[in-house]
């Protein structure tokens, strides 16, 4: 049974790039717009890994990723943080169980993906 990848991105046009890729490799895709997206909708989907873009290191930017942490529906899903911050080990510090320099690296992605969703639960 495939894997479900739930993607949650501002940027539409990365969203759709993302969702094709994961497609394309095999994989069960849902997305969301940052801006549009409630932990009740992400936990509807039963994903097996959430690829999150975070765009800065504050309360503000890392807050859904650190919601998703304490949910008790989601908090075992691995989260990956996509972000162009500078500094992104904070953001794993933080919530995230991995992250992913913008712009990535299509193999670089996969890779970190299928690490995460074979890894025993």
């Amino acid at each position: 049974m495939a894997k479900k990848v739930v993607i949650i991105e501002k940027d539409e046009d990365i969203l759709e790039v993302l969702s094709y890729i994961l497609i394309e490799a095999g994989y069960l895709v849902a997305c969301f717009q940052t801006n549009n997206i409630i932990i009740e909708q992400i936990a509807k989907e039963k994903p097996d890994l959430i690829l999150l873009d975070v765009i800065n290191v504050s309360s503000e930017g890392t807050a859904l990723c650190q919601a998703i942490k304490k949910d008790r529906v989601l908090e075992q899903v691995p989260v990956v943080a996509l972000s162009t911050h500078l500094k992104p080990q904070l953001i794993k510090e933080i919530c995230a169980d991995d992250v992913m320099k913008k712009p990535f690296d299509i193999d670089e992605l996969l890779q970190v993906v299928d690490n995460h969703l074979q890894a025993p639960a």
